[in-house]
């Protein structure tokens, strides 16, 4: 294949219409497989820090419940839960068409998500260690301009129910695993 086609292959691909992030997009919609995708997606995170040498969480299942989405253990034998949403662009989505994201939009979009999950975390039973993961799959959204764009902001914890967030990334066949940027949170 020529370089010209090569590149009208990936336009016309980044051009399809999505309804979601499309690389963590695989499971059906139901209960049950909403449950596996979003322990594969916590699984996919915990493998991607052991490739850093991080060891902190271990066996992650799916919940079974509305709340959280589902569970792992932690390195002291309690159950951690976590908490599992998506980054994707909106507006781009009736379109198809993905866009750059401006340093902002990242940082207000991530912020909306953090504190919706941080007051839905409120008063849940089990767990006061909550892990939220946010994974993305959107085209414009690169593990190192966001590391950057992100390495001094601190996100706001209004109802101070999350322990940790986590950014993952697609998989990049670069690394051979999942991009990953731990967020900052307010203490």
């Amino acid at each position: 294949m020529l370089d010209h086609e090569i590149l009208a292959h990936l336009q016309r691909q980044a051009c399809q219409p999505r309804q979601h992030a499309s690389f963590f997009a695989w499971y059906d919609r139901s209960a049950d497989g909403k449950g596996i995708a979003e322990t594969g997606i916590v699984r996919n995170l915990l493998d991607a820090l052991a490739e850093d040498g991080v060891h902190e969480y271990s066996d992650p299942r799916p919940s079974g419940d509305r709340w959280p989405d589902c569970w792992a253990t932690s390195q002291n034998g309690t159950a951690t839960a976590f908490e599992v949403s998506e980054l994707v662009d909106q507006a781009a989505l009736p379109a198809g068409l993905s866009r750059p994201w401006s340093r902002q939009e990242v940082r207000d979009r991530l912020q909306t998500i953090i504190s919706n999950k941080d007051l839905r975390t409120a008063g849940g039973a089990g767990s006061r260690d909550v892990v939220l993961v946010i994974h993305t799959d959107e085209l414009y959204l690169e593990h190192a301009a966001v590391t950057v764009a992100l390495a001094e902001h601190v996100f706001a914890l209004p109802h101070a129910n999350l322990a940790r967030a986590f950014l993952l990334f697609s998989y990049d066949p670069h690394r051979r695993g999942y991009p990953f940027l731990e967020l900052k949170l307010a203490a």
